[in-house]
């Protein structure tokens, strides 16, 4: 054919589909979006129109589960549920054409990763190159500490949440702290629990208590945030080095520097005083001793400073996120499985001996309360609370009478919120007893039977945010928590001088998300999926060892989904800082690098 015929067949195909995806939803989608995704379609029709062996069924396959995935996610972001969107002719119509266009793209993307010659890839020598690779480690941090260093100076003294006010109440003895309304105290004079990290609560209490010694309150906060900046980078810049070390080619390292220096979501927790940005690196820094112990297991054991590294970490995991103790228990014993060595039996041993005696003793025994129960039943609670919203009229009395004795039956419904489950979880009443909760549930497995679909839309209205590509019901932004500021027990200024600076910046956090290559850098769909194809990669290469250094972040992934939040960005920080391991993984299994 005409080569000018063909681009013509080409482009007008391209400017069809162009029109039908902006008729469908021109208000979701900007004009460089709309760029991208029309290149990609005349990938897609160049590729099968005009190329032998144009139909890949594996990639056909891939792309049309994550077509599933999105309309399914379009369906609960608009209406919370996909079966309500598809019985109106015209959403239907609309999904349809969504459907059909994301899997042209999600073929199109793939069909030109598969096309990719890693050996063509290279970056010419220079001395400019030649000098990063000399002075590796330092460069490296220093690159990541002036991408974050904006961050640090405009959030001074550090981002907050909720969760970071409260550990500050609780070391303060604040009643302000919001927990202890929904625990019962061991000690009614100490108010700190395990709803949070205690590590992490003592920690932060103490470096505010020493900024306060020097010059405030608020610089004890700052000082924390250095504190976390310098872990950060001594980790991260440890990982980078760990991909030198294996000759893992320039570009690729490059490349994921590049994806570290502009994920808004590394760089906002960086400097947010959170339990979960520490957690998440010293899950990095496991994930990254599995991956040493499974390529060279007489290697790292030969060495015994990597070896008490190894157990440090793992207290530190397990000490500084309450379902840290998970990663550790279905991750680490996998190895006892491949290698069945005493001295890996007895690492276990050793760190379940420590954190169980520090977690089951020594904290009861400082007068540190147990968090509420509540914290681990997430999904059925929220089953019912959907339940009683859309089916309220199908409960007895006896059985709201029972449901009264956890929650308030009249307000369960009204609070239910499908994205969040904290509204739900705060209506628990404390004073539950065991045999109420298990009248309850009773009450739950009854409803389970007769409206199992109220179950599962439930599940997937509180998860798809995991998988959904273009999930944004989570801001992108920085902030600090204005209970911080409205209390007496413990004072915190508010700088006003960068007050409006605050605002600016998180406003342009905000718009980035409707930027769909900013985006690829602070989504939580894309770094999930792959975290899930990789793991398929290693079980379709029977390379099975390697699905140990990712086991915790797969385990990360399934707390997730039993989370009260759908689609956190806070929750799977550790996938995030884990992509590189990933990306090392998928590259030494493509070049067969591992024996």
């Amino acid at each position: 054919m005409n080569n000018l015929l063909r681009q013509v067949i080409l482009v007008i195909l391209s400017i069809l589909c162009i029109q039908l995806i902006w008729y469908s939803f021109g208000n979701l989608i900007n004009y460089f979006n709309l760029v991208i995704v029309g290149m990609l379609i005349y990938n897609f029709f160049n590729h099968s129109l005009f190329k032998k062996n144009y139909v890949n069924k594996k990639s056909i396959v891939i792309s049309i589960i994550l077509g599933i995935i999105t309309v399914i996610g379009i369906g609960y972001s608009l209406s919370d549920s996909i079966i309500s969107l598809l019985t109106n002719p015209m959403d239907l119509f609309k999904v349809l054409i969504i459907f059909f266009s994301y899997v042209i793209m999600f073929y199109s993307i793939i069909i030109k990763i598969r096309e990719i010659d890693i050996d063509r890839i290279f970056i010419n020598d220079s001395k400019v190159l030649s000098f990063y690779t000399k002075h590796f480690v330092l460069i490296t941090i220093l690159i990541l500490l002036l991408c974050w260093l904006p961050y640090i100076v405009i959030y001074y003294p550090g981002g907050a949440t909720g969760d970071t006010s409260d550990s500050i109440f609780q070391f303060f003895h604040s009643n302000k702290s919001w927990t202890i309304d929904t625990i019962n105290l061991l000690d009614k004079n100490i108010y700190i629990n395990k709803h949070h990290s205690v590590l992490f609560t003592v920690l932060l209490g103490n470096f505010i208590k020493l900024g306060n010694l020097f010059v405030s309150n608020d610089f004890g906060l700052f000082l924390f945030v250095i504190f976390q900046v310098i872990v950060l980078l001594i980790i991260f810049g440890y990982m980078f080095n760990y991909l030198k070390e294996l000759n893992i080619p320039i570009w690729i390292i490059i490349s994921l520097m590049i994806y570290f220096c502009g994920s808004v979501i590394i760089a906002k927790y960086s400097v947010t005083l959170v339990k979960d940005t520490l957690s998440s690196a010293f899950t990095l820094l496991y994930v990254i001793f599995l991956h040493q112990i499974v390529s060279n297991y007489n290697a790292f054991f030969e060495n015994k400073k990597k070896i008490l590294l190894l157990i440090i970490t793992m207290l530190l995991v397990m000490m500084f996120r309450n379902n840290g103790i998970i990663t550790i228990i279905f991750s680490f014993p996998f190895l006892v499985f491949i290698y069945k060595k005493k001295r890996i039996i007895n690492i276990f041993l050793l760190v379940l001996i420590i954190f169980v005696s520090y977690n089951n003793y020594l904290l009861p025994s400082l007068g540190v309360s147990n968090g509420s129960i509540k914290e681990v039943l997430t999904v059925p609670f929220m089953q019912l609370a959907r339940t009683v919203k859309y089916k309220g009229n199908s409960f007895t009395d006896l059985e709201k009478e029972r449901i009264n004795k956890v929650f308030d039956f009249g307000l369960l419904g009204i609070v239910y919120n499908p994205d969040l489950a904290d509204n739900v979880k705060d209506s628990y009443k404390k004073g539950a007893t065991a045999s109420d909760l298990y009248n309850l549930f009773l009450i739950w497995k009854k409803y389970l039977v007769k409206y199992p679909y109220i179950y599962i839309e439930s599940f997937i209205n509180s998860t798809y945010g995991y998988f959904y590509l273009p999930y944004d019901k989570i801001e992108i932004k920085i902030y600090t928590n204005n209970s911080l500021y409205e209390q007496d027990d413990v004072k915190f200024v508010r700088v006003k001088s960068l007050e409006n600076i605050k605002e600016v910046s998180n406003q342009y956090l905000k718009n980035t998300k409707k930027n769909l290559f900013i985006t690829f850098f602070n989504n939580v769909g894309i770094n999930v999926l792959l975290l899930i194809f990789s793991s398929g990669y290693v079980i379709y290469k029977k390379r099975y060892r390697y699905l140990i250094p990712l086991s915790p972040l797969i385990i990360t992934l399934l707390v997730c989904l039993l989370s009260p939040v759908n689609g956190s960005y806070r929750y799977t920080l550790s996938i995030f800082y884990s992509i590189p391991i990933i990306v090392l993984i998928i590259y030494s299994l493509r070049r067969n690098l591992y024996g």
